[in-house]
């Protein structure tokens, strides 16, 4: 079964054992997004051949070392059924793809310049908020997070004596209880605009207030604030960097898949419609 084909790429068959690793990366999306990254990644390597980009082995090897401080080695190889050496080759193919896509999105001084000239210059920096919160959900599943309740536990907490960073790590229901509450600095467009508004309104550092969202509760307190200020010529110049970085990967990205498109068959018609599914959402 592991042998069968699933889908022809430029005439060669497509097994399960030829994309086990862009299945493990793929996730979710499963069979289908995993031998199209596979058909990609192939057709990258090839213009990546053509332009004489290698990946040496200290790179390999470093690259696999960050992957053994997130997970026990012998468990990633197990999960994806490999060896070191296949996984090693996989490294490199990744790292050949990534080489290949800085190569054709890098831009000239001259280039960034000119963007920055014509479509960054003059812009201006949004306000900014740096602040700390303690979250809870409102959830009907839980009695201790229905409205009334998630109410009582939030005026509890916010009468405690203890430290905000404590009381973070103790209650809030947001990943940023382990940085004591801290969300960093964030614009109002990536805030609740309940939460948006609350903090807008506060000065620095008093004391915390709460607010209620769609989806919960929060005790908020204002670090500091950005006001909106124009963009640096530093600044601008680094986002016309971005940008023109971005479009030029997008670019090189749609003239690849258009050119494999062509040379992936699949045989299964499940396959075809997940495929075609996978299509229409880029």
């Amino acid at each position: 079964m592991a042998d069968r084909a699933l889908a022809y790429f430029r005439g060669a068959p497509v097994c399960a054992r030829h994309v086990r690793y862009q299945l493990y990366l793929a996730g979710e999306s499963g069979m289908p997004a995993a031998i199209r990254q596979f058909a990609i990644q192939s057709g990258i390597l090839t213009l990546a051949g053509e332009l004489g980009i290698e990946v040496d082995e200290t790179g390999v090897m470093a690259r696999l070392s960050e992957m053994r401080a997130g997970v026990e080695i012998d468990i990633l190889l197990a999960t994806l059924g490999m060896s070191l050496e296949e996984l090693k080759e996989e490294i490199r193919r990744d790292m050949a793809v990534g080489a290949w896509l800085d190569s054709v999105s890098d831009s000239t001084n001259e280039e960034v310049e000119r963007f920055y000239e014509n479509h960054v210059a003059g812009r201006v920096k949004p306000a900014m908020v740096r602040f700390r919160h303690i979250y809870i959900t409102k959830n009907d599943s839980f009695p201790e997070n229905r409205r009334e309740a998630a109410i009582e536990r939030m005026l509890d907490i916010g009468n405690s004596s203890l430290p905000f960073e404590e009381l973070a790590e103790m209650y809030s229901e947001c990943p940023s209880a382990l940085n004591g509450g801290e969300m960093g600095w964030v614009t109002a467009k990536h805030l609740k605009p309940e939460l948006a508004e609350l903090l807008f309104s506060m000065e620095p550092m008093e004391e915390p207030r709460m607010v209620e969202t769609g989806d919960g509760f929060h005790l908020a307190q204002l670090l500091e604030i950005s006001p909106v200020r124009p963009l640096t010529r530093e600044e601008g110049l680094e986002m016309a960097e971005k940008a023109l970085k971005s479009g030029k990967r997008t670019v090189s990205l749609d003239h690849v898949l258009k050119l494999v498109s062509n040379d992936l068959v699949f045989v299964d018609e499940a396959m075809v419609s997940s495929a075609r599914a996978l299509e229409a959402r880029e």
